[in-house]
Protein backbone atom coordinates (compact mmCIF):
# COMPACT_ATOMS: atom_id res chain seq x y z
CA UNK A 1 0.00 0.00 0.00
CA UNK A 2 2.62 1.89 0.55
CA UNK A 3 4.22 1.91 -3.11
CA UNK A 4 0.49 2.86 -4.05
CA UNK A 5 0.15 5.59 -1.99
CA UNK A 6 3.59 7.13 -3.09
CA UNK A 7 2.61 6.27 -6.59
CA UNK A 8 -0.38 8.39 -6.16
CA UNK A 9 0.52 11.20 -3.75
CA UNK A 10 4.07 12.91 -6.24
CA UNK A 11 1.40 13.55 -9.24
CA UNK A 12 -1.25 14.78 -6.65
CA UNK A 13 1.04 16.75 -5.01
CA UNK A 14 2.65 18.34 -8.37
CA UNK A 15 -1.09 19.01 -9.46
CA UNK A 16 -2.13 20.81 -6.41
CA UNK A 17 1.29 23.29 -6.61
CA UNK A 18 -0.02 24.02 -10.12
CA UNK A 19 -3.16 24.88 -9.26
CA UNK A 20 -2.29 26.99 -6.17
CA UNK A 21 -0.10 29.09 -8.53
CA UNK A 22 -2.91 29.49 -10.71
CA UNK A 23 -5.05 30.63 -8.02
CA UNK A 24 -2.46 33.08 -6.76
CA UNK A 25 -2.62 34.92 -9.96
CA UNK A 26 0.40 32.93 -11.44
CA UNK A 27 2.91 35.74 -10.63
CA UNK A 28 4.39 37.76 -13.56
CA UNK A 29 4.41 34.54 -15.69
CA UNK A 30 1.53 35.92 -17.63
CA UNK A 31 -0.85 34.13 -20.26
CA UNK A 32 2.46 31.92 -21.08
CA UNK A 33 3.31 30.86 -17.58
CA UNK A 34 -0.32 29.65 -16.78
CA UNK A 35 -0.80 27.81 -20.01
CA UNK A 36 2.72 25.76 -19.26
CA UNK A 37 1.41 24.87 -15.63
CA UNK A 38 -2.28 24.29 -16.92
CA UNK A 39 -0.12 21.83 -19.26
CA UNK A 40 1.99 20.52 -16.10
CA UNK A 41 -1.65 19.92 -14.54
CA UNK A 42 -2.69 17.91 -17.47
CA UNK A 43 0.48 15.78 -17.94
CA UNK A 44 0.08 14.65 -13.97
CA UNK A 45 -3.45 13.74 -14.26
CA UNK A 46 -2.45 11.73 -17.49
CA UNK A 47 -0.21 10.06 -15.31
CA UNK A 48 -2.55 9.87 -12.29
CA UNK A 49 -5.12 7.80 -14.77
CA UNK A 50 -2.35 5.55 -15.84
CA UNK A 51 -1.29 4.67 -12.69
CA UNK A 52 -4.89 3.82 -12.09
CA UNK A 53 -5.31 1.84 -15.31
CA UNK A 54 -2.50 0.02 -14.10
CA UNK A 55 -4.13 -0.60 -11.18
CA UNK A 56 -6.83 -1.99 -12.72
CA UNK A 57 -5.66 -4.05 -14.88
CA UNK A 58 -3.31 -5.83 -12.07
CA UNK A 59 -6.58 -6.57 -10.07
CA UNK A 60 -8.04 -7.81 -13.59
CA UNK A 61 -5.15 -10.36 -13.84
CA UNK A 62 -5.34 -11.45 -10.21
CA UNK A 63 -9.17 -12.14 -10.67
CA UNK A 64 -8.03 -14.41 -13.52
CA UNK A 65 -5.41 -15.88 -11.45
CA UNK A 66 -8.03 -16.53 -8.40
CA UNK A 67 -11.09 -17.97 -10.71
CA UNK A 68 -7.96 -20.15 -12.43
CA UNK A 69 -6.71 -21.51 -8.85
CA UNK A 70 -10.51 -22.07 -7.32
CA UNK A 71 -11.27 -24.58 -10.31
CA UNK A 72 -12.14 -28.35 -9.20
CA UNK A 73 -9.45 -30.83 -10.15
CA UNK A 74 -10.01 -34.64 -9.96
CA UNK A 75 -7.44 -36.42 -7.72
CA UNK A 76 -7.62 -39.58 -10.65
CA UNK A 77 -7.17 -37.38 -13.63
CA UNK A 78 -4.49 -35.56 -11.97
CA UNK A 79 -2.45 -39.08 -10.90
CA UNK A 80 -3.42 -40.23 -14.23
CA UNK A 81 -2.42 -37.23 -16.30
CA UNK A 82 0.73 -37.54 -14.36
CA UNK A 83 1.41 -40.91 -14.81
CA UNK A 84 1.22 -40.60 -18.63
CA UNK A 85 3.71 -38.00 -18.78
Amino acid sequence: MAVVAHEVKSPLTAIKGYADLLLLGGGSAGMNGREQWLARIRENVDRLAAIAERFLEADRLEGRLRARQSAHVSATELVRGVTEE
